[in-house]
């Protein structure tokens, strides 16, 4: 039983299973109002300070993240008073009202079906990332499933599974895709949104490591990923190059691998789902190499 979740673990484990149950676009949706719901309208209630403009600055989201990490499962079961408490005080929009009541509303039914709810003693339910939807639409297509759902048991790394060291490397991996600025890196910073969802997705990478290729947890890291080479300042760059070679071949391998795991083993047969995940290994690729490309270097690929 996880009992010692904070809000921030259990909005990763809602946000999975929102991806796991909607198309891509839709699910962004979700994950986005209910981030809204929790960091603008039920937050002040439980005493963060509030919002001030209609789009909150990087030190309010960097305020409001550390918080969540404080509020744990307990305190979470507050959430519709303190959302209540937070109406009061900000004077949304009746519309407004509608929308973050009904998103936080919809969260928490997804909680108390979890087995970490407090006074659950239903045995916790899986959440796999990997598990498809039924096609909408009409005729045979309609009738297709993408995945073969049934008793597939979860892979992905849980949050008591995660050591410090990599907690402290995803941590680090966050602030330098969502900084305003951040040294070496060549693109603007992405929304948090987007970046929860790509360390979601990785801690599956890594859980698949884990569970089918026998690494232990505390091996666990981005290394397992995407191995660092030292290019930029290499004595010998032919030898740099050759081990360069040397791990694009291992993630071609591994990658292979999984793709073939996804289809054969759990049925996820759309490409979007494995797209997904290669965009998330893309960014990975791109924090552990950041100090070693230039933007001449990145011009000329």
């Amino acid at each position: 039983m996880k009992k010692n979740l904070s809000l921030t673990d259990i909005l990763g484990l809602y946000a999975t299973h929102l991806q796991s149950q909607h198309p891509r676009k839709k699910a962004q949706e979700i994950i986005a109002q209910t981030e809204t719901a929790i960091n603008r309208y039920t937050l002040p209630g439980w005493g963060l300070e509030p919002f001030k403009g209609r789009k909150p600055t990087r030190v309010e989201i960097d305020r409001a993240t550390a918080f969540k990490k404080g509020i744990n499962v307990e305190q979470f079961t507050t959430a519709k008073e303190a959302q209540e408490k937070a109406f009061e005080l900000l004077q949304p929009s009746d519309s407004s009202k509608e929308v973050y009541r009904s998103r936080l509303k919809e969260l928490i039914s997804w909680c108390i079906k979890q087995g970490w709810w407090p006074g659950n003693t239903l045995p916790e339910k899986p959440v796999d990332c990997c598990g498809g939807r039924r096609r909408r639409g009409y005729g045979i297509m309609a009738k297709t499933l993408l995945t073969s759902r049934s008793a597939l048991p979860p892979y992905g790394l849980q949050p008591e599974q995660v050591s410090e060291k990599l907690k402290a490397k995803t941590e680090q991996f966050y602030k330098f895709r969502t900084s305003a600025h951040w040294p070496g890196r060549l693109e603007d910073p992405v929304k948090t949104t987007a970046c929860r969802n790509q360390i979601g997705l990785f801690f599956h990478l890594l859980g698949w490591f884990h569970h089918y290729r026998g690494v232990p947890l505390e091996e666990l890291s981005l290394n397992t990923l995407i191995p660092p080479v030292e290019l930029k300042y290499a004595a010998s760059k032919e030898a740099a190059a050759a081990m360069a070679a040397k791990v694009g071949d291992y993630v071609d391998r591994w990658v292979c691998e999984f793709c073939n795991f996804l289809i054969e083993e759990r049925g996820a047969r759309s490409p979007h789902t494995r797209k997904s995940y290669l965009c998330a290994l893309l960014a990975v690729a791109k924090f552990q190499y950041h100090n070693e490309i230039t933007s001449s270097t990145a011009r000329r690929k």
